[in-house]
């Protein structure tokens, strides 16, 4: 006779109150102990395996209750709070990992996660080196044409530096080539030509991709239609590691880099909508996009019209770009916020960072993100002086650095409430260093880090908002603003290994406001100076921080200037001008603001304004106002300065609703103002999907246009090494981890990451870790190596499971928590419909079964209930079948005549004697 099983009727197992209850309060959740099932004459191991199964079964259920108790927004369990409930169900989740892993049947395994012969990462390291290079389309259309791109007087320049450090210039100038028709094959012959003659390696070479047929269908027919769409041409670059290639033109323009939101978003349409018969309301389509321009009255070098080199749509899971800043080699960098996988890099929370350095002719060079295991926003981007390194800030949910013992400082605090950050990294995409800054008190809105920006003698400030107070801040009683002084300093280590790491520690803050709402919005450093620019009780304030004494770290407050209300508009932020200037712009209703000689008059409405200041922000003749506007709604939501002069960007409203103060749409733009007499000396208009276009930052390359955009190639060097580390390359961050296990009985082994760490590494850490039960391998993978793991030859089954909350290195490199076997096979698990009668054998894996079980799973939002609830009901169906494998002998066990008699019949043989005995009354 078999057991009743928890989920029959028939069953004398305790209801799952009794374990919740238990979870709640610190209790177990598993109790085979509990059980007081005994099959007569069934073996010991038999019964204990049904008891194992049995309490495994109620504490899934238990937590299924959980789970089903989260869904409802009215339902409480025992009067806890939802904190509490998360918190006793991730206890109970670590509880099964743990029962689990102490291999508790007999005969069989039950894994936690799913089974594979393989786990591969799907985040890839790039190679080390590149060599080729393809630059953006030049061309659509036949093969052999004349290509317009090289008509015209196109001259440039190629520098070439050896391995051994001597350099080659090679001039080219298509004028050389006399009447000879400018086709690709005819260019190509030329520049390498002038490239052999030099005794230069390096090549150029057509990059053609094929036209996509076009379908149609007719008369029930699908019909491809031949040449539907042209071929696509572009430069390569055949390059050698042994040479790096840079590019120059003779003549250049001003370049400026916008991003920008295009498109419907999800804040512009009602939060309720009315059906209107005839009428279909418009979804949400917005992208994010980084346009280039060529800042010239008369534009030298463009591939469209009105001076727009290129727009580039940035990934689909970018859901804003927040700040672009240029180096001075020639490229540019974008921080946006990303919502899900980006450039291969899969996210840990809901919303992470992500560094994007582009060359100058739209190319990607390569992508970085923060690594949070919340939430994070990035906000501001400074470049240094001399390009080596970019700076970061921005707020994230919890700390990026648990427990981490790297080259990174991170300060401890709460994970729920919003901190500001800092990270640094150098020109390769390394991060150096990354600091919190955790507010204490407030209302729970924490730390917002607006603006960052580099000072001297390895100085980072950073300005924002804060709610509550901050180290060595005091607060007003609202939202105020800060500025602080981060001094980094790398500092060798006392290893012996030559290695050195980053010490910062804040220097200085000043946290400032009244009453009201503050907020910094912008920072800009001039020698000794530092400048806040800032919105308080609405007014637009830039404040003025210098030296204190002879102590070189330390800032005092020196000069306020209040240039008065700003009517409901905004300050974009403050820049230091090459006359030394203070430039403060934003957008305001009022047309009398406090800021100097109004050189350009105020119209109405919202407009956009230019204010110059002296140093001293102390009232000066110098001191002008610009109001950029026209009458329509104009806004200013960035700024920067170039070649002295001013350029912003922002929107301008089109389409007037007549008889109303309303618009049915909004058009970007980009202009450059001489502060001084106030003209718009270039200007640009941006359109976008649905006519919404929305720029947010901008970026200027004093000599980024040339004629290399004409011919797809970046200025400066092109990119030839990658970084190998993984920190770099995925989201992953020192101090995450996860484990290995190996054979059923071994111990459990964190695999930590380091700062330094590469898939090489990482594979050596794997089999250590695994007492060379695994072997890991670094292959070639899609864009580029991966990472590997299978069971060696000569070892056991191995474990790979999760990392703590938060901490968790799995889902980063895109491992797949589990067991990596040599004979791995999908166990099939049950429909959480089928009742008990009706379920099928579960299919087994090397006496194995697999619960594909997630170990991080919570209840903190909808989206994680949901996918709870799943993965236990999966679960639950699981632990069905193995009941049912255990009862239900296989189909072909009657055509076996001979061999060892099976365990399971052994024990049902005795059941039946044992019942036949008692009927006899033997």
């Amino acid at each position: 006779m078999n057991p009743a099983p928890p989920w029959s009727t028939n069953s004398n197992a305790a209801a799952t109150n009794g374990l919740i209850q238990s979870l709640l309060t610190g209790g177990n959740l598993i109790n085979p102990s509990a059980a007081k099932l005994s099959v007569s004459g069934a073996s010991s191991t038999t019964n204990q395996n049904y008891k194992n199964l049995f309490a495994l079964y109620q504490g899934l259920s238990a937590l299924s209750s959980l789970a089903q108790s989260a869904s409802s927004s009215t339902t409480t369990v025992d009067g806890e709070s939802a904190q509490q409930v998360d918190k006793a169900f991730q206890a109970g989740v670590q509880q099964v990992q743990s029962f689990l892993s102490s291999d508790p049947f007999s005969g069989f395994q039950v894994f936690q996660g799913t089974t594979f012969t393989a786990d591969k990462t799907t985040s890839a390291v790039p190679t080390a080196t590149t060599a080729n290079y393809t630059g953006a389309t030049l061309y659509s259309g036949p093969a052999n044409s004349v290509i317009p791109a090289f008509q015209g007087d196109v001259q440039f320049g190629m520098t070439v530096t050896k391995s051994s450090g001597s350099q080659t210039v090679v001039n080219f100038n298509l004028a050389d080539m006399g009447n000879t028709p400018r086709t690709m094959a005819n260019v190509l012959n030329y520049l390498n030509g002038q490239l052999q003659a030099a005794n230069v390696a390096t090549r150029f070479s057509e990059q053609a991709t094929p036209g996509t047929p076009q379908t149609i269908t007719a008369g029930g027919k699908t019909i491809t239609l031949p040449d539907s769409s042209p071929n696509q041409y572009a430069l390569q670059i055949q390059g050698t590691t042994a040479e790096q290639v840079s590019f120059s033109a003779p003549t250049t323009d001003p370049a400026v880099y916008v991003g920008q939101t295009s498109g419907i978003t999800s804040s512009m349409l009602p939060a309720t909508s009315i059906a209107v018969p005839g009428f279909t309301p418009p979804k949400p389509d917005a992208v994010q996009q980084l346009v280039k321009l060529d800042a010239s009255s008369t534009p030298i070098a463009t591939t469209s019209a009105n001076g727009q080199v290129f727009k580039q749509t940035l990934g689909s899971n970018v859901s804003n770009v927040q700040a672009t800043a240029t180096a001075p080699d020639g490229s540019v960098y974008v921080l946006a916020d990303v919502t899900g996988t980006t450039a291969g890099q899969t996210i840990q929370g809901a919303q992470d960072v992500a560094l994007i350095k582009y060359d100058s002719a739209g190319n990607v060079v390569y992508t970085r993100t923060l690594g949070a295991a919340s939430t994070a926003s990035g906000l501001s981007l400074t470049v240094s002086a001399d390009g080596s390194q970019v700076a970061v800030a921005g707020s994230v949910t919890g700390n990026l650095n648990p427990g981490s013992t790297s080259t990174t400082t991170a300060s401890s605090a709460s994970t729920t409430v919003p901190q500001g950050f800092v990270t640094v990294y150098d020109s390769q995409g390394d991060e150096q260093w990354t600091q919190q800054i955790a507010a204490t008190g407030g209302s729970g809105a924490g730390v917002q880090a607006n603006a960052v920006a580099f000072g001297s003698g390895g100085m980072v400030y950073v300005a924002g908002q804060v709610d509550g107070a901050i180290p060595g801040g005091r607060s007003s009683g609202g939202p105020d603003g800060f500025v602080e002084a981060l001094q980094a300093t790398s500092v060798p280590l006392n290893d012996g290994s030559g290695q050195s790491q980053w010490v910062v520690t804040p220097t200085y803050t000043n946290q400032f406001g009244s009453s009201g709402v503050n907020r910094a919005t912008g920072l800009a450093v001039s020698g000794s100076s530092v400048y806040v620019s800032s919105v308080q009780n609405g007014d637009a304030v830039v404040q003025q921080f210098g030296q204190s004494g002879t102590n070189s770290n330390s800032l005092t407050p020196l000069a306020t200037r209040d240039l008065g209300s700003l009517g409901g508009g905004g300050v974009a932020g403050v820049a230091i001008n090459s006359d030394g200037s203070v430039i403060v712009a934003g957008s305001t209703s009022n047309g009398a603001l406090n800021a100097g000689t109004v050189t350009q008059p105020y119209v109405s409405g919202e407009e956009a304004f230019v204010a110059s200041l002296a140093p001293d922000l102390q009232p000066a003749a110098t001191d002008t106002l610009t109001y950029v506007g026209s009458g329509a709604t104009q806004t200013a939501t960035a700024v920067t300065v170039s070649g002295g002069q001013v350029y912003i960007a922002g929107k301008i409203a089109t389409n007037p609703i007549p008889g109303t103060d309303q618009t049915s749409g909004y058009n970007g733009y980009a202009a450059a103002v001489d502060p001084q007499t106030g003209q718009v000396t270039w200007t640009q208009s941006i359109t976008g999907m649905d006519n919404q276009d929305a720029p947010s930052s901008i970026a200027v390359s004093q000599t980024g246009s040339s004629v290399l955009d004409q011919l797809g190639l970046p200025s400066g060097s092109i990119n030839q090494a990658n970084s190998q580390l993984l920190v770099a390359n995925t989201s992953v961050r020192a101090g995450d981890k996860f484990y290995v296990k190996s054979g059923a009985n071994g111990p459990l082994q964190a695999v930590t990451i380091s700062s330094n760490d590469t898939y090489k590494t990482l594979a050596a850490k794997i089999e250590r870790a695994s007492g060379y039960s695994a072997t890991a391998t670094v292959a070639p993978g899609t864009g580029g190596n991966v990472l590997s793991i299978t069971q060696a030859a000569t070892g056991q089954q191995v474990q790979l499971l999760a990392g703590p909350d938060g901490q968790d290195a799995l889902g980063s490199l895109g491992l797949t928590e589990g067991v990596v076997s040599s004979k791995a096979a999908k166990a099939t698990a049950l429909a959480p419909t089928q009742t008990q009668g009706a379920l099928p054998a579960t299919t087994s894996i090397k006496n194995g079964y697999s619960l594909q079980l997630p170990s991080d799973m919570n209840l903190n939002s909808p989206t994680a209930v949901k996918q709870a609830q799943s993965a236990l009901a999966n679960a639950i169906s699981v632990i069905q079948g193995i009941y049912q494998n255990m009862t239900t002998p296989p189909p072909s066990a009657a055509a076996n005549s001979s061999g060892a008699v099976p365990q399971y019949l052994i024990d049902q043989l005795a059941n039946y004697q044992a019942g036949l005995a008692r009927l006899t009354g033997a």
